[in-house]
């Protein structure tokens, strides 16, 4: 006699293998989505840092960023000389992304119109995992890298 159906205990078999895997993948999919999600963040606060800095050279003119941290979302002001602001730009983060440090001097950062910075430090970018990525300033130069 040919069997051409499964049963019903097979069926619930392979239910059960399907339901254990995705219980196995499910975790470590997650945390791979949360630091790529940390890391593309990072990326975009890199590129705007980048694009201050070439804007002081492009100018012929002092630039500043100052980071406010707040949960969801980052301000960078543009200051002049006289730390007047003159311009304001507001990042909105992922809900899961925020800054949690910086290392310069009141938050603020400066490009001279070389596009060197007044000192080198760091932006922490974390997760709500915990997961972190430093954004660094080189101080010299003014390379401005990821650090995982």
């Amino acid at each position: 006699m040919k069997k051409d159906a499964l049963t019903i205990i097979e069926l619930l078999l392979v239910m059960m293998i399907v339901a254990m895997l995705a219980a196995i993948v499910t975790p470590v999919f997650q945390s791979s989505i949360s630091r790529i999600t940390l890391e593309s963040e990072a990326r975009k606060i890199m590129a705007e840092m980048r694009r201050v800095q070439q804007q002081a050279i492009a100018s012929n003119t002092t630039f500043y960023i100052r980071f406010k941290m707040s949960p969801k979302h980052l301000m960078i002001s543009y200051l002049d000389e006289d730390n007047n602001v003159q311009n304001e730009h507001l990042y909105a983060f992922d809900e899961s992304v925020n800054i949690a440090n910086t290392t310069f001097a009141g938050h603020t950062l400066e490009f001279n119109l070389l596009g060197e910075p007044s000192e080198g430090g760091d932006v922490i970018v974390q997760n709500s995992r915990g997961d972190q990525v430093t954004i660094r300033v080189a101080p010299a130069a003014g390379k401005i890298s990821l650090i995982e």
